[in-house]
């Protein structure tokens, strides 16, 4: 066996080596491509072993993905944490499903084998390619009043003033959610998002405030499941739950949950992301320009360059040995994407960022194998329509001295705000 290699601390969960990502990421690959952190979590970096960890889910499971990601309780112990199970049963009252069910319920990206086949056919029919291509020109319509109204600003936010619109009306219409109430939409979102994936996850406050969120969230959106499952139509809830064998009320919600996470802060990042690099290259810039066709290919090197998920969670089955390391059954395994997507033995040049590489299609940011990103189309035509629209004002304005912030959310890998200003 061969010993896990020393190396500087580090922790998924813990914020401070975001700012250092690519030296620790370099450091993981060379030194430590299976590194035990001090939590005992089990980190893998290298592209190749990604990829083939990513398929094979026998032995790297998803069943730890809803509790450690999205703050789902695996079992509650109403004797051992009765405070817990009341703020459970508070929140998901009115949700016409056996209690038991709350610590059973499983995800999509939180499920293996048959269920996780059951759940994906539902999402793949709710996300059909005719759903997303009709979809582009309201994503077009969106995006060209939003660069209309940058357009006669002196400065704007990358941010707040584009990246995060289109992507929370496009989901707030997916959803049928009013747009009185698409702001609620956004702060469940941002406060889900804190609560499970924040500097105070796992912590009791942070579950107070998850469940205080979705107990509002599950007041809002239980109706409009009910009604879809009464009357059916042509639309994403009535996708999931149509049929005898649709999903149930709780994994409806939990999917809708899902879809307001992975098709707005996500896909935001996304956006802001690709802005970002290219002001800071205003020769790939009009590259664009001078040709449009290379927009698919620049939203492709986005994604390699600055993945929006840092890395993925899978649970080991059995004991096994990943690059002569020892893992146990039952460890948790953080598979950092973000750097798979930064190896130079599967990227040339791996740290530039190149709209023209020729492998930049081969990039995991959404994921490999079985558990592919199924809403992966959306995001990509909601970041070509805005690059679309936003292209021909890029070349006047320039990145502003305010300092970049990260996100809030540790999974992610984005930023708060991306002020631009008029040369």
């Amino acid at each position: 066996m061969t010993a896990v290699h020393s190396l500087p601390r580090f922790e998924p969960f813990e914020p401070t080596w975001r700012d250092d990502a690519l030296a620790i990421f370099e450091a993981l690959r060379d030194q430590a491509p299976v590194y035990r952190a001090p939590s005992g979590m089990y980190v893998v970096s290298r592209y190749e072993t990604i990829q083939q960890l990513l398929l094979n889910t026998g032995d790297f499971s998803n069943r730890c993905v809803d509790h450690e990601a999205l703050g789902i309780p695996r079992k509650v112990d109403a004797d051992a944490e009765p405070e817990l199970a009341e703020m459970l049963e508070a929140t998901f009252r009115g949700v016409p499903v056996d209690r038991t069910e709350l610590s059973k319920v499983r995800t999509v990206i939180g499920s293996d084998g048959a269920e996780h086949q059951r759940q994906r056919r539902f999402l793949n029919r709710a996300f059909s390619a005719r759903r997303v291509r009709d979809l582009r020109a309201r994503m077009d319509m969106l995006a060209g009043e939003a660069v209309a109204k940058i357009a006669t600003m002196d400065a704007w936010d990358a941010m707040d003033d584009l990246a995060h619109l289109v992507p929370r009306r496009i989901i707030g219409e997916i959803l049928d959610v009013e747009p009185e109430r698409h702001g609620d939409l956004t702060r469940w979102t941002s406060e889900m998002m804190a609560a499970t994936a924040g500097a105070q996850r796992n912590t009791l406050a942070a579950r107070r405030r998850l469940m205080d969120v979705l107990a509002e969230f599950t007041t809002y959106f239980v109706p409009k499941i009910e009604a879809r499952r009464a009357c059916p139509g042509d639309d994403f809830i009535s996708d999931l739950v149509r049929g005898e064998d649709g999903l149930n009320a709780l994994e409806t919600l939990l999917t809708i949950r899902l879809l307001m996470i992975a098709g707005t802060d996500t896909t935001s990042a996304l956006i802001g992301n690709t802005i970002l690099a290219l002001v800071r290259r205003p020769e790939q810039i009009q590259m664009l320009i001078d040709d449009p066709r290379l927009i698919p290919a620049a939203i492709d090197e986005s994604l390699r360059y600055w993945a929006p998920f840092y890395f993925l969670l899978r649970e080991t089955t059995r004991d096994l040995e990943v690059e002569g390391v020892q893992i146990p059954s039952g460890a948790l395994v953080a598979v950092m994407l973000a750097s798979a997507n930064q190896d130079p033995e599967a990227f040339a040049d791996a740290r530039t960022f190149d709209i023209r590489r020729a492998d930049g299609r081969g990039h995991i940011a959404f994921g490999h194998g079985a558990h592919r990103c199924v809403g992966a189309p959306l995001a990509r035509e909601e970041a070509e329509a805005v690059l679309t629209a936003v292209l021909p004002h890029l070349p006047r304005v320039t990145l502003s001295d305010e300092p970049l912030q990260l996100s809030e959310t540790l999974l992610l890998q984005g930023f708060r705000h991306i002020k631009l200003v008029r040369k």
